[in-house]
């Protein structure tokens, strides 16, 4: 092993903020045997403390209770995006349904997220995101932990606590019964609150939840919520091909030699 290179400028290498010497030999170590420098070990030490955390289910099924009971019990920082408070965002909506506005406050929630995750945040998303929504989620989140927690009174349970509430009061259910089947479909993050169980209740039982990663989202393609990456376009077997003009090898050679014909008696003649 030879030296080759000394250096004492100050450089960036594997993620190290600056190195006082640098000596280069004309070996090469792959950049897995690279020391972590203690603020990388501290980087990936809370690594579990950048996630995303997703309070989700019907209207009027008590996210923003257990919420605000859920947050204090928490351990390590943390930051609170409510949906309803994206509303607000949209000054002046023109033509556009109020589908449409939904998706857009889905997505800048999750985006608004981003920020606080990678500044070591715990993120609690209070919002009624349905299911298939999480593919995008992801996709957003860029391999960021993600949490997804669905609470699901029955639909009387619902009505009552909508038409129930301080501000933003639902005294007509009916128009969210259709919303309120998107979280039927059974999912390992779902809790079943048929009985109205207490916020308080609830609120441990997700903190011990979050602690054993039971509401983890997959991240794997085979993970229940992930959208399966497209299948690669299949090359046509020969059968599947359209029948090519056969030329016959005495055609090919009986040409060739033609031209090679042509070649020697264009040749000019020595003198």
């Amino acid at each position: 092993m030879r030296k080759i290179f000394e250096t004492c400028n100050p450089l960036i290498v594997y993620g190290c903020d600056c190195v006082s010497k640098l000596t280069l030999y004309d070996t090469w170590e792959p950049r897995d045997n690279a020391v972590m420098t203690p603020r990388k070990q501290n980087e990936v030490a809370s690594t579990e403390q950048r996630r995303v955390v997703m309070l989700s289910g019907p209207v009027g099924a008590g996210k923003t209770t257990v919420a605000r009971l859920l947050l204090p019990i928490l351990p390590g920082p943390w930051a609170y995006l409510e949906g309803d408070t994206f509303w607000s965002f949209i000054a002046k909506g023109e033509n556009r349904s109020k589908r449409e506005n939904f998706q857009v406050i889905m997505r800048s929630m999750t985006a608004a997220a981003v920020p606080f995750a990678r500044s070591e945040f715990g993120v609690l998303l209070d919002f009624s995101i349905p299911p298939d929504f999480l593919p995008t989620a992801q996709k957003i989140l860029k391999g960021l932990p993600l949490d997804f927690i669905v609470l699901r009174p029955t639909l009387e349970i619902c009505a009552r606590r909508a038409a129930e509430r301080k501000e933003g009061k639902i005294t007509n259910y009916g128009p969210y019964k259709s919303f309120y089947a998107l979280f039927k479909g059974r999912t390992p993050a779902t809790i079943d609150d048929t009985a109205g169980e207490d916020a308080a209740t609830l609120a441990i039982h997700i903190r011990d939840g979050l602690a054993a990663d039971r509401f983890r989202v997959s991240a794997s393609p085979e993970g229940r919520f992930l959208r399966q990456s497209p299948t690669k376009r299949r090359l046509p077997i020969q059968s599947e091909l359209p029948p090519q003009p056969c030329v016959s090898t005495m055609v090919i050679s009986t040409n060739l030699k033609k031209l090679v014909g042509m070649q020697k008696s264009t040749r000019p003649k020595p003198c």
